[in-house]
Order: C-alpha cells, then structure tokens, then sequence
C-alpha cells in the first residue's frame, strides 16, 4: 500500500513540475496558437506540450503568464515511462505549486490504476483526492479495490482516507471511517498488521504491534498477544544503529500462563545483543539469550518478536565482555552462562556451564620479525551444574566448580615456493586446574616432547605441544573448448604427543585437545562450463597413532546443470568399530539434495539424509516434495517426510512424520490459497515424555502491489 501510494503521488508532483519550468524549456506544438501578448495564449487542435520526458496532449492549453496559470482542457493525456493519466481539465498555478486535475483516471508505474473524481495539489508535496479508487486489477470491475470518499496526503508524510472501503468487486468487504497510512520512505511511526488464528493449546489469538520511529538510528516494537486459553503476552523490541562498531538489540515478551504445564506461570524470554565502541579503545559486548523453562520454546517461541530460527536445541547462553584492544594484545573480562534443555525418558536435563569470572589477553595474526604469532591467556572460575527432573520424584543436581588457567601460543611462516605454499607451525598448551569443590583422580602420565599431566596437591597441570607443516600445491587448470578443469591439492601434517587425559575437566573448549599423528590430503577436482558444471572434493586423513590408521573420509559433491541440481556429502569409516557406533557398517554420515525444474512450472527435489553418530532418535529421513503450476494459475505444493532409525543405509523402515500440502490460485492482481501442515515431535509434559502431533491450516494471499502474507488460521495439537 506505501509503495503504491507513494508513487502515485511522486508522478503527480512530476506532472505539475513539468508545468511549472515549461516556460523556459518545454516545446509546444498544435493546430493553431493565438493570443494577446503579455496577457493570455492558446493553443488548439491536437496540442502537445513536450517537457523533459514527460508528453501532455490535450484539445486546449491556455497559458496566463501574467498570473503563472497553466490550462489544458479536453481529452487530456499525461505520459511518460512511469504513468500514463487521462483527464477532463488540468489547471497549475507555477508561483504557489498549486493546482487541479478533473476526473482523472491512469495506470501509475505500470501496474497501479488510479481514477479520482478531482485531485487537487494545495502545496509542493500535498494533495487531496476526492472520490478515488485505486487497485492493481485490469477492466471496469476490478478483484479488488480501496475507495476513499476523499484523502488527504503529503509525500514522506501520510496519507489519511475518509470513509475508506475495501472492495471485493463490487461488494464492500471491510469499512472503516478513517484510515491513516504512512507513505514515507524512512520508517514511521504506526501499527502494524495484526495477526490472527486458533490453536488447541493456545485458543483462539489476536497480535497487535505498534513500531515506533524514534530516531534515523533508533526504533522499538511494543504490542501484545491475547490467547482465549493461556493469557495475555507483552512483547517488547528495541533497536539502535549507529555504526558498524555501536549496535544494540533487546528483545523481550512475557506472559502469565494461566494452563502452564511447567513448574512456573511467570513465562519469559529476552535476547539482547550489543557491541559498544567506547572510548580509549574500550569495547562492550553483550550478547545473550534467556528463556524462563525448557517448554517456552515451544509453546510461545512462534509468537515473539524475534526470530529464534526455531531453536529446536532448546539452548542458551548469557554472554558480557568488557574488553580494550592494544597493539600487542586485547584485554577482556567476560561473564559467560551457557545451558541447555534436553528431554529424557523420565523427565528433562538442564545443564548450565558458568565462567565467572574470566579474565583474557589475547593476539591474533601478530607479526614478528621473521614469524607470526597467535596467542591466549586465560583465567576461568568455572562453575557446572546438571539437574535431572523427574516425572515422580524430586530433582537431582550434579554441580560444582573449579578454577582453570590455560595459555597457548603458536609460532608460524608461510614460505612461497614456485608451485606451492609451505607453511610450517608450532603450537604449545598449558592449563591447569585448582580449587575443586568435589576432588577429582587423574592419573600422572609422561609422553613425548615434554608433554605430561602432574599433580601438585589438589591441582593437575597438562603440557602439550603440537607442530605441523600445510603445503598447498598451486592449482593445475586447463582451459578447454568446452569446460575449464581445475585441481587443487593441499597436504599437511600435524603431531599432537600421545598422552593419557582420562578424568581431566572438559567443559570448556580449549580443554578438549586430541592427541594425534596425523597426515591429510584434500584435494577439489572441478569441470566447468558454460551452464553446466562438476564438483568432487575428497578428505583423507591417517593417524599413525590408531592401530586402523585411516581417518574416515569425507567426500563431497556437487553437480548442475540446465533443469537439474544436486549436493552429495559422505563421511566413510576405513577404521574397525571404534569410530562406528550402530554396527561394522563403514558409512558415518550421507546426505543428498536434489532438484529437478522443468520451464519453470514444474518443481520435484529429493533430500536424503543418514548418520550413523545420532544414538537413541531418528537417524536417517527422506524428504519428498513438488511445486508444479496447473493451468498457469493454479500452484500444487506438496511435501513428506519420513524418518527411521537405521544401523545402516536403508530406503526400508521408514514411517511418515511431517507432511505438507497446499495449493495457490495465482489471479492477474491477487493470490490465495491453502497449506496444510502436519509434524510429529517428541515433549516433555507434567507427567511423561509423550509423541505428539501438530495439524496447522495456514491461509496464504497476497495482493499484486501490495504484496502478501500468511495466517495459521488453525492448529490442533494431539498426543500421537
């Protein structure tokens, strides 16, 4: 509606502009001019008056100069590459800007028919329309149509319309006395379209938002959500932009669940994210994501303002860095919180990992003489904490803390030879680990190059270094008639000393450092063409220091041309059982997309998928779907999944889970249709871990110019 509004009233102000510079720079042209000089001239028969690119035809144009009025009369035309309006009269005062189109009907930017009783310019960027309709439909009775006994408008102000109706042909569909929409470029202030629909869990719920236009660089969302059988949901949104280096993001809604099945009726979630640029090179970061139960994702997450990208993970994190950066190092103090919600059989876990504090000096890509150089320091208080709730009985919590040091520091050159790249590293680890609430038993182990775990009292240090050398090889490329191929190779080789590190703390990421002896090859082969093209990269690695030394490889694919696309990635085991987990089979993980798209109306993609590493849950799932076109106006969409789990490859065993369908009516200035929507997932209610299923009915419209949305008008949710 602001697009088309907005370039409606552009185009008038064009046409009135090319009235009022073409005194000195328009070309008239018609069967007969006459007049008395200083006082009045006409032109008449088949008059044109050419400014710019804009072309007026009419029978008459009188020009008063001595007033700045403008006349033309009769069969009036306004044209150029953007509009084309026809009217009765046209009269322009060039001193004020002022002026008076009669009965003017048109298409505005190729798409956008306008017809008005009169439309009258009262200032450079004001306007009122009386009696006007306007739609993006063809012929004398459009789909529909907005009708405005008048309106009154002002470019990047607003336009407010007196007794406005929404037509469906010629029967009024929706009525309201005053209708007031920005027409603006910037944002601006103003309610949002509501939402509406009904769900078995939530009721029947009606969303109203209001966005709020602070400033250039700032604006915020308020707006609530009524639920017939839940409650009231407040949402708030805050946004501020004022550099790449100053940004702020908060977000947050909360509702006092009447039905909650969850320990608390107080429900809530809030996201912030922040990074201040603050003087004497200080930074802040904030950064978190915060919900009040390990249901909430699922029972509101649809409804907030922010767009969780359906955390099905059901994971979060608290995160604030105060830092300053300096030549040789970058200094923070950081407070970080991260948990997780994860169903069991008898209830849910919650496992929170908390740094507080931490305190780190760190340097990337720092440049030495000869070398370049990484390091990190830091100090960590760590606490954990896992609780198990139960169904029947009362939670069990599993918690504790430590404090942890841990540095690193790597030494690297990279080495340009004629037909490859050399870069040989160095990299050592420290950590160690003090002041344990619950005593732990490592026991002490030497290895090679000085690496080691030791104990001093209750404290454990580990030492390990690392080198390793990378060599890629320049890429090898032949041009041919047809296609261009390509090889890249790249080699490298890393030795982490072996060493025993059974019982040693690993919450933390730079805890977890693998021992290996490890050689790997990658290398891509390409063939290219014009609209067609192939790709294959493959990973091998060998770890001398496994009795099966092969590393599974990973292979990956990539294959187009006209009609057709598809991606294939494999991960196979070499090794014996100990990199398998379901049985002797090789094949850790496989996936396929494919699609297929025949003269643009018919649309069919294949998704396979298996790994072998998911325990206790779906392993491997098939997903079919097509968009195809009927008749041109008709679209058919369908999708189903089915899932299984496999100790292997298998196209057997599956059982559908989700299944889409639907289909849109594509008209020449609307669309509408239906989608329905079934998913089955597993939850945690008061009671017990139970399968359940979601039926949604989702209705989908748009209206050509005005663009379009889609509505859950119903949702059931049943035990499966």
């Amino acid at each position: 509606m602001k697009r088309l509004l907005y370039v409606m009233f552009a185009m008038l102000l064009c046409t009135s502009f090319a009235f009022a510079q073409g005194s000195d720079s328009y070309k008239l042209t018609a069967d007969k001019i006459y007049g008395v000089e200083g006082s009045y001239y006409t032109a008449e028969g088949q008059v044109t008056v050419i400014f710019r690119n804009t072309q007026v035809t009419a029978d008459t144009v009188t020009y008063f100069p001595a007033m700045g009025i403008i006349e033309a009369m009769g069969n009036v035309n306004v044209t150029d590459e953007t509009q084309n309006l026809n009217a009765d009269r046209v009269t322009y005062d060039m001193t004020t800007e002022m002026g008076v189109i009669d009965n003017v009907t048109g298409v505005l930017n190729g798409e956008y028919f306008v017809c008005a009783q009169s439309v009258q310019k009262l200032g450079k960027e004001y306007y009122v329309m009386e009696g006007a309709v306007i739609t993006t439909c063809e012929g004398p009775l459009p789909d529909w149509s907005f009708s405005f006994q008048r309106v009154r408008g002002e470019l990047d102000g607003y336009l407010v319309g007196d007794h406005t109706t929404m037509n469906i042909k010629d029967m009024p569909l929706m009525y309201v006395p005053k209708f007031i929409y920005p027409l603006k470029v910037t944002r601006q202030t103003g309610f949002l379209i509501p939402d509406m629909g009904y769900s078995t869990d939530l009721g029947y719920h009606i969303n109203e938002n209001f966005f709020w236009a602070i400033d250039y660089d700032k604006d915020a969302t308020i707006g609530a959500s009524y639920f017939s059988e839940r409650g009231v949901q407040m949402l708030g949104e805050f946004r501020y932009t004022g550099s790449k280096d100053n940004r702020i993001y908060l977000s947050a809604d909360t509702i006092y669940d009447s039905e909650s099945v969850v320990d608390a009726s107080n429900r809530w979630e809030y996201i912030t994210k922040a990074s201040l640029s603050l003087p004497l090179s200080i930074e802040f970061i904030a950064d978190s994501y915060s919900v009040s139960d390990n249901l909430f994702m699922r029972d509101f997450g649809a409804f907030s303002l922010y767009d969780s990208n359906e955390n099905l993970e059901n994971t979060f994190h608290q995160y604030y860095n105060l830092g300053i950066r300096t030549q040789w190092a970058d200094w923070s103090i950081y407070y970080r919180d991260s948990y997780k919600y994860k169903d069991t059989d008898t209830g849910y876990t919650r496992t929170s990992i908390v740094q507080e504090p931490s305190v780190q000096v760190q340097k990337y890509n720092l440049p030495l003489k000869f070398l370049t150089a990484d390091y990190h320091i830091a100090y960590d208080h760590v606490y954990y904490e896992e609780e198990q709730t139960f169904f029947t009985a009362p939670s069990v919590i599993n918690k504790g803390d430590y404090q942890r040091i841990h540095g690193e520091a790597s030494l690297y050159k990279s080495i340009n030879a004629d037909i490859l790249n050399i870069t040989p590293s160095i990299t050592a680890a420290y950590t160690r680990w003090q002041s344990f609430s619950d005593p732990i038993v490592v026991e002490e182990e030497h290895g090679y190059w000085g690496s080691d775990v030791s104990r001093s009292g209750d404290a454990y240090s580990r030492f390990i270094p690392t080198v390793g050398v990378q060599v890629d090889m320049n890429e090898i490329f032949r041009s041919y008639s047809l296609a261009n191929h390509g090889i890249i190779n790249t080699f490298s080789y890393a030795y982490t000393s072996m060493l025993e590190q059974e019982g040693l703390p690993d919450l933390l990421i730079d805890d977890i450092i693998e021992t290996r002896h490890e050689i790997a090859w990658t290398m891509t082969n390409y063939v290219r063409g014009e609209k067609w093209g192939a790709e294959v990269s493959m990973k091998q690695g060998v770890d001398i220091n496994l009795d099966d030394i092969f590393l599974p490889m990973e292979l990956k694919g990539y294959l187009y041309m006209p009609y057709f696309r598809s991606t294939t990635e494999a991960k196979v085991s070499l090794s014996s059982s100990e990199l398998k987990t379901r049985s002797n089979d090789s094949l850790i993980l496989l996936s396929n997309s494919s699609i297929l798209t025949l003269d643009d109306a018919y649309r069919f993609y294949f998704k396979y998928t298996y790994d072998n590493m998911i325990l206790n849950n779906y392993n491997a799932s098939i997903e079919l779907g097509a968009n195809f076109k009927l008749w041109s106006n008709l679209e058919l969409q369908y999708a189903n999944i089915w899932r299984a789990e496999h100790n292997s490859i298998s196209l057997s065993g599956f059982s559908p889970t989700d299944v889409r369908a639907g289909f849109i009516w594509h008209d020449q200035c609307w669309s509408l249709g239906l989608a329905y929507t079934t998913e089955k997932y597993m939850t945690v209610r008061e009671t017990n871990r139970e399968y359940r299923r979601d039926h949604t009915i989702e209705l989908i419209f748009s209206l050509k110019g005005l663009g379009g949305s889609s509505v859950d008008v119903y949702n059931d949710n049943v035990v499966s």
